[in-house]
């Protein structure tokens, strides 16, 4: 039995018939791009295009816990800690210290490992070495040692200034 014989009309026919090409045409275009896609094209997030976007919906200091402005000084204090050592990657990009230092506050923020992953396209192993590489260079900045004072004069001026802004003078 033929085409022919099972549609009652020639437009029936030839509506089957485009319609049997297209699948075929489809399972071409899919066989051609699975072999891309199994070399599993990764692209590094756009730091500028994020931070616009984060600004745009005013998320930046919701989702990095402090302004812009801190943000890009703490990178700047950390950046020489942070250079990258020229491990291979699957991304052709580097892992820059604007993603490094985002990525380590959104894990100590309580982020998940897969969406990190998934957000600044990073694999797991190269996440927990970030994360690792920025704690270092925090403990390794000099600018961000916590220094407590030891002169009696200095601890008084702080007690007065936790005291001036405190509400119904809680801290005194």
């Amino acid at each position: 039995m033929c085409f022919a014989q099972i549609f009652n009309d020639e437009e029936e026919l030839i509506i089957m018939m485009h319609f049997l090409l297209s699948l075929q045409m489809q399972e071409e275009f899919f066989d051609k791009n699975v072999d891309q896609l199994e070399g599993w094209s990764h692209v590094r997030l756009f730091w500028e295009k994020h931070v616009r976007k984060l600004n745009h919906e005013k998320m930046f200091e919701s989702n990095y816990r402090m302004s812009e402005k801190a943000f890009n000084k703490l990178v700047k204090l950390l950046k020489p800690h942070l250079i990258h050592t020229g491990h291979k990657s699957r991304v052709s990009q580097p892992v820059y210290a604007e993603l490094m230092v985002a990525l380590t506050i959104r894990y100590f923020a309580g982020a998940q490992y897969p969406d990190l992953c998934d957000r600044y396209t990073i694999n797991r192993s190269w996440m927990y070495k970030v994360r690792d590489k920025v704690m270092y260079a925090i403990l390794s900045c000099k600018e961000l040692d916590i220094v407590f004072p030891t002169e009696k004069e200095d601890i008084e001026q702080i007690r007065e200034d936790f005291a001036a802004h405190s509400k119904e003078n809680v801290m005194k």
